[in-house]
């Protein structure tokens, strides 16, 4: 499989398992409490396929580091994710937040020194054309039925760069490293123990009920599922593609996510968020490339 190809089945899997995100914040569940499930998940998974055909690392001291950062960035991440979509609508936190291809992007440029055809860098500008379609008036109303907090906004900050760190910290791995499944157990290890880290700062987060905590792990799993079927697939993409194409197309999978939302939880897009939807489409064909 090319990596283009392995660029959209992550974000295809990927934006499916942000969606869940939106289930746990409309049913109130814990976001410390789904977070802690869904890293144990992956990083049990991950174990155990990666001890049925174990292989030896390069560099262990740099990959266990990258391994390190990746953990620290995503669960920040992901926990300011879900606590911005109780305050802020889906179709405003995920692509705002997917803002963040923009310092991948000058990572990948001067750092990396990738280069992009014109049709590429075409489709990447109709990438940020589609964030600011989804961010646009009108589409900033609150999922708990108020205006959105300066700390909510403070979340949604916080899930930005955080994010950058960890896309940047996966393209150093993919390409260092020889073996995705260690990357992947080694760094959700690491994860697990920061999201007990944050379950315990913070115990009262959520319905504290035996039915929504059961909700809450359970939701956990299947997060953790496709997160692992899907970082393997973006993994993949890194190690064979260029940052800042792969991380573009993986940056628009939130709307895997708005439409779902939309869908299901009847957060009606508006025609703004529709034509949003048409420039992703548009922005995945010609990020191929010709």
């Amino acid at each position: 499989m090319s990596w283009y190809l392995f660029a959209l089945l992550a974000f295809f899997l990927i934006g499916t398992q942000r969606f869940l995100y939106k289930v746990a914040a409309f049913h109130g569940l814990s976001p410390s409490r789904t977070t802690f499930s869904f890293m144990l998940t992956v990083a049990l998974l991950s174990g155990l396929l990666y001890s049925l055909r174990p292989a030896p690392l390069t560099s262990p001291a740099w990959f266990g580091l990258l391994a390190l950062v990746n953990s620290a960035s995503f669960v920040s991440a992901t926990l300011a994710h879900i606590r911005a979509l109780r305050r802020i609508s889906a179709a405003v936190v995920f692509p705002v937040i997917r803002l963040n291809i923009v310092l991948v992007l000058l990572f990948s440029t001067l750092v990396l020194s990738e280069r992009l055809s014109q049709w590429q860098w075409l489709g990447v500008g109709l990438s940020v054309l589609a964030f600011v379609l989804f961010s646009g008036p009108g589409e900033n109303d609150s999922g708990a039925g108020g205006p959105a907090s300066g700390k909510a906004w403070a979340q949604v900050g916080l899930a930005t760069v955080a994010g950058a760190v960890a896309s940047i910290s996966c393209k150093l791995a993919a390409e260092t490293g020889n073996n995705l499944l260690a990357f992947i157990a080694l760094s959700y290890a690491c994860s697990t123990g920061f999201s007990w880290l944050a379950h315990v700062a913070s115990p009262v987060e959520g319905d504290a009920t035996a039915g929504r905590t059961s909700a809450a792990v359970w939701l956990g799993v299947g997060i953790g599922v496709l997160n692992l079927a899907g970082f393997y697939c973006y993994l993949r993409a890194l190690s064979l593609g260029p940052l800042a194409i792969v991380a573009s197309i993986n940056g628009m999978h939130f709307v895997v996510a708005v439409v779902l939302s939309a869908l299901l939880y009847r957060e009606r897009p508006s025609g703004t968020v529709l034509t949003g939807i048409g420039v992703t489409g548009a922005a995945l064909v010609l990020l191929k490339g010709f």
